[in-house]
């Protein structure tokens, strides 16, 4: 690809958004093409980046507020000696810079969107996201690109790039000891994610008590933290599985909690690509979902899917993966084989390669 390709993350902590930008960044750099990360300075991803061979710009964390204007012309100004063919946002901020960089380079801008709730309709917003400043939007999954569409974007502008997972990486990692530990032989159920509303970790609750109540002794884990924790605490205490449910909140690798599961129990409202879940299925994890579209659509016909309201439900669901090895371990064989060559870092390359090919050909035109 002619040019230089600019990638735009303002984050400063670590996600699942930023593992993803870095999978695609490294990715890129494996193949030979030309690219700048532009990520915080002294941010998680930044850190990373750097030490994964990434070339990155530090961005200043004043620059990388909503509230800050000016980013545009800074970020022009640092790459103005280079051809660039295109910027990359990764984020609502980043998209701001991009927009601002791209006016004065006449490049054209690309948003990732992993998220599933739509665009606010206010001024800015439309202007921000008018299909005159923005030329494609990659959405994680077809959820995303509906919101997308439905939202007033183009469809044929708007392209599903699933979310990836570096499978040879995942492979070497271990399952985390001191959790299994902490489970004592006994079942190990859950996830991680942030402690937010559409995270729906109420059904976990609820349903560590449903199983309890039938007579099963079963561990459930969460790993993340979030402004939920102390509502969540006090819901487990209510419903005496306080002993049973555990929230993991300092850091930890989420593809190592999932690696260290009996059984992966995902109950999520909404989730624009569920990447959490794919980690499961290409770690063999038996998984269980609320029946919300991104994660419907994850697991095909290759996990079990609960209503995200009925605990009694999902707790029969989990318990009967618990009594039946075979049919864990049938499920967790046919989802391991179908998400390999679906969610591998090679298919997200090659997959956004694709667009920006269509892209600068779009923009040469």
């Amino acid at each position: 690809m002619p040019g230089l390709v600019v990638h735009i993350d303002t984050h400063a902590t670590w996600g699942g958004g930023q593992y993803q930008v870095l999978a695609l960044a490294s990715g890129l750099v494996r193949r030979g093409v030309p690219m700048l990360l532009v990520a915080r300075a002294g941010g998680a991803l930044n850190e990373r980046a750097r030490a994964s061979g990434v070339p990155v710009l530090d961005l200043p964390p004043g620059l990388a507020a909503r509230w800050r204007p000016g980013g545009g012309r800074w970020l022009a100004r640092w790459v103005s000696g280079e051809r660039v063919a295109l910027y990359h946002a990764h984020d609502s901020r980043a998209l701001t810079l991009a927009l601002g960089a791209a006016r004065r380079h006449r490049a054209p801008v690309v948003l990732s969107r992993r998220v599933d709730s739509p665009w606010r309709r206010n001024f800015v917003s439309r202007f921000r996201h008018s299909p005159r400043r923005l030329r494609a939007v990659v959405a994680t999954s077809r959820t995303v690109a509906d919101v997308v569409s439905r939202g007033g974007f183009p469809r044929e502008r708007t392209f599903v790039v699933e979310s990836a997972t570096d499978v040879a990486a995942l492979d070497r990692k271990l399952p985390i000891d001191p959790l299994r530990s902490w489970a004592a032989g006994l079942p190990l159920v859950g996830s991680a994610g942030k402690l937010v509303p559409k995270k729906n970790w109420d059904l976990l609750v609820r349903t560590a008590a449903a199983v309890r109540t039938r007579g099963h002794d079963v561990r459930w884990i969460v790993a993340g933290d979030g402004p939920e924790y102390g509502r969540l605490a006090a819901l487990a205490s209510e419903m005496g599985v306080e002993d049973h449910v555990r929230f993991e909140r300092g850091p930890v690798d989420p593809e190592r909690v999932v690696k260290s599961l009996d059984v992966m129990f995902h109950p999520a409202r909404r989730e624009g690509s569920g990447a959490i879940v794919r980690v499961g299925l290409l770690a063999g994890v038996p998984v269980v979902v609320s029946r919300a579209a991104a994660l419907v659509d994850a697991v095909g016909e290759h996990g079990l899917v609960v209503d995200p309201d009925d605990a009694d439900g999902a707790a029969e669901a989990v318990i009967r993966l618990l009594d039946d090895p075979r049919e864990r371990g049938r499920l967790a064989a046919a989802a391991r084989a179908q998400a390999r060559p679906r969610y591998d870092i090679d298919r997200l390359v090659e997959a956004t390669l694709a667009v920006y090919g269509t892209v600068t050909l779009w923009s040469a035109n």
